[in-house]
Protein backbone atom coordinates (compact mmCIF):
# COMPACT_ATOMS: atom_id res chain seq x y z
CA UNK A 1 0.00 0.00 0.00
CA UNK A 2 0.95 3.51 -0.94
CA UNK A 3 3.75 2.45 -3.03
CA UNK A 4 5.83 0.07 -0.96
CA UNK A 5 7.42 -2.81 -2.07
CA UNK A 6 7.15 -6.56 -1.42
CA UNK A 7 10.10 -8.89 -2.11
CA UNK A 8 8.56 -12.41 -0.72
CA UNK A 9 11.17 -14.86 0.30
CA UNK A 10 10.43 -18.42 -0.52
CA UNK A 11 11.85 -20.97 3.00
CA UNK A 12 12.93 -23.22 -0.07
CA UNK A 13 15.38 -20.81 -1.03
CA UNK A 14 14.75 -21.04 -4.80
CA UNK A 15 11.56 -22.29 -7.15
CA UNK A 16 12.27 -25.16 -9.75
CA UNK A 17 8.89 -26.42 -11.09
CA UNK A 18 7.66 -23.95 -13.33
CA UNK A 19 4.14 -25.06 -13.04
CA UNK A 20 4.35 -23.99 -9.70
CA UNK A 21 5.92 -20.56 -10.41
CA UNK A 22 3.45 -19.95 -12.72
CA UNK A 23 0.51 -20.42 -10.46
CA UNK A 24 2.25 -18.32 -8.10
CA UNK A 25 2.47 -15.73 -10.98
CA UNK A 26 -1.25 -15.84 -11.60
CA UNK A 27 -1.98 -15.35 -8.30
CA UNK A 28 0.01 -12.29 -7.99
CA UNK A 29 -1.92 -10.71 -11.36
CA UNK A 30 -5.63 -11.76 -10.17
CA UNK A 31 -4.82 -9.68 -6.61
CA UNK A 32 -3.75 -7.02 -8.89
CA UNK A 33 -6.89 -7.58 -11.28
CA UNK A 34 -8.82 -7.23 -8.10
CA UNK A 35 -7.80 -4.30 -7.16
CA UNK A 36 -5.95 -5.45 -4.61
CA UNK A 37 -3.26 -2.82 -5.43
CA UNK A 38 -0.42 -5.81 -6.57
CA UNK A 39 1.76 -5.24 -9.59
CA UNK A 40 4.19 -7.57 -11.18
CA UNK A 41 7.03 -5.48 -12.18
CA UNK A 42 9.33 -8.00 -13.19
CA UNK A 43 9.46 -11.90 -14.07
CA UNK A 44 13.05 -13.32 -14.47
CA UNK A 45 13.83 -17.15 -15.30
CA UNK A 46 17.57 -18.47 -15.41
CA UNK A 47 18.91 -21.60 -17.05
CA UNK A 48 21.52 -23.51 -15.16
CA UNK A 49 22.85 -27.13 -16.40
CA UNK A 50 24.95 -29.10 -14.00
CA UNK A 51 26.69 -32.23 -14.71
CA UNK A 52 25.51 -35.10 -11.66
CA UNK A 53 27.90 -35.74 -9.40
CA UNK A 54 30.51 -38.60 -10.28
CA UNK A 55 29.57 -42.14 -9.34
CA UNK A 56 30.12 -42.90 -5.04
CA UNK A 57 32.77 -45.29 -4.49
CA UNK A 58 33.22 -47.87 -1.89
CA UNK A 59 34.45 -45.31 1.00
CA UNK A 60 32.09 -42.48 -0.05
CA UNK A 61 29.11 -44.82 0.13
CA UNK A 62 29.98 -46.12 3.51
CA UNK A 63 30.19 -42.43 4.36
CA UNK A 64 27.24 -41.19 3.43
CA UNK A 65 24.78 -44.05 4.58
CA UNK A 66 26.44 -43.68 7.98
CA UNK A 67 26.06 -39.55 7.97
CA UNK A 68 23.07 -39.32 6.33
CA UNK A 69 21.11 -42.81 7.26
CA UNK A 70 22.72 -44.14 10.26
CA UNK A 71 23.73 -46.99 8.74
CA UNK A 72 26.78 -49.04 9.72
CA UNK A 73 29.62 -50.13 7.03
CA UNK A 74 28.03 -54.04 7.13
CA UNK A 75 24.07 -52.73 6.87
CA UNK A 76 25.18 -50.00 4.06
CA UNK A 77 27.22 -52.75 1.87
CA UNK A 78 24.14 -54.85 2.29
CA UNK A 79 21.72 -52.72 1.16
CA UNK A 80 23.93 -51.55 -2.02
CA UNK A 81 24.05 -55.52 -2.41
CA UNK A 82 20.44 -55.93 -2.78
CA UNK A 83 20.33 -52.89 -4.87
CA UNK A 84 22.34 -54.45 -7.17
CA UNK A 85 20.80 -57.72 -7.14
CA UNK A 86 17.36 -55.51 -7.88
CA UNK A 87 19.04 -53.59 -11.46
CA UNK A 88 19.22 -50.18 -9.61
CA UNK A 89 23.05 -49.76 -8.76
CA UNK A 90 25.56 -50.91 -11.50
CA UNK A 91 28.34 -51.87 -9.58
CA UNK A 92 28.60 -51.72 -5.61
CA UNK A 93 32.09 -52.66 -4.65
CA UNK A 94 34.41 -50.68 -6.73
CA UNK A 95 36.63 -48.08 -5.71
CA UNK A 96 36.56 -46.75 -9.66
CA UNK A 97 34.21 -43.93 -10.04
CA UNK A 98 35.51 -44.11 -13.89
CA UNK A 99 35.39 -45.87 -16.64
CA UNK A 100 38.82 -46.87 -18.28
CA UNK A 101 40.35 -44.79 -20.93
CA UNK A 102 39.06 -45.73 -24.01
CA UNK A 103 36.04 -48.14 -23.05
CA UNK A 104 33.50 -48.75 -25.60
CA UNK A 105 30.25 -47.22 -24.36
CA UNK A 106 28.72 -47.95 -27.99
CA UNK A 107 28.02 -51.30 -28.14
CA UNK A 108 26.02 -52.13 -24.77
CA UNK A 109 24.31 -48.99 -25.89
CA UNK A 110 22.97 -50.45 -29.20
CA UNK A 111 22.13 -53.87 -27.19
CA UNK A 112 20.21 -51.43 -25.13
CA UNK A 113 18.20 -49.80 -27.99
CA UNK A 114 16.75 -53.42 -28.98
CA UNK A 115 14.98 -53.47 -25.12
CA UNK A 116 11.77 -51.98 -25.36
CA UNK A 117 12.15 -50.53 -22.22
CA UNK A 118 15.47 -48.99 -23.10
CA UNK A 119 15.32 -48.22 -26.88
CA UNK A 120 14.46 -44.82 -26.48
CA UNK A 121 16.91 -43.86 -24.81
CA UNK A 122 19.58 -45.64 -25.72
CA UNK A 123 19.29 -44.90 -29.56
CA UNK A 124 19.40 -41.39 -27.86
CA UNK A 125 22.70 -42.14 -26.89
CA UNK A 126 24.06 -43.45 -29.74
CA UNK A 127 23.08 -40.68 -32.05
CA UNK A 128 24.61 -37.82 -29.60
CA UNK A 129 28.21 -39.79 -29.60
CA UNK A 130 27.70 -41.03 -25.98
CA UNK A 131 31.47 -42.23 -24.94
CA UNK A 132 32.60 -39.30 -27.40
CA UNK A 133 33.31 -35.88 -26.20
CA UNK A 134 30.59 -34.42 -23.04
CA UNK A 135 28.56 -37.57 -23.18
CA UNK A 136 31.34 -39.67 -21.63
CA UNK A 137 31.15 -39.04 -17.99
CA UNK A 138 34.04 -41.92 -17.29
CA UNK A 139 36.38 -39.07 -18.24
CA UNK A 140 35.61 -37.24 -14.61
CA UNK A 141 36.10 -40.49 -12.56
CA UNK A 142 38.65 -42.80 -12.05
CA UNK A 143 39.48 -45.84 -12.76
CA UNK A 144 40.70 -48.36 -9.78
CA UNK A 145 41.09 -50.99 -12.00
CA UNK A 146 38.68 -53.46 -9.64
CA UNK A 147 35.70 -53.63 -11.63
CA UNK A 148 34.64 -56.29 -14.23
CA UNK A 149 33.68 -54.47 -17.42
Amino acid sequence: AGGASLRPEWSRGRLFDRRIALMLLQRVRAAADDGDGASVLGVGEEREDRRPPSPLNTVALMRLASSRLGLGAYSAMQLAEELYLRGFLSYPRTESSGFPPGFDFLTPLEELAAHPAWSETASRLVELGAGRGPLCAGARGKDAGDADL
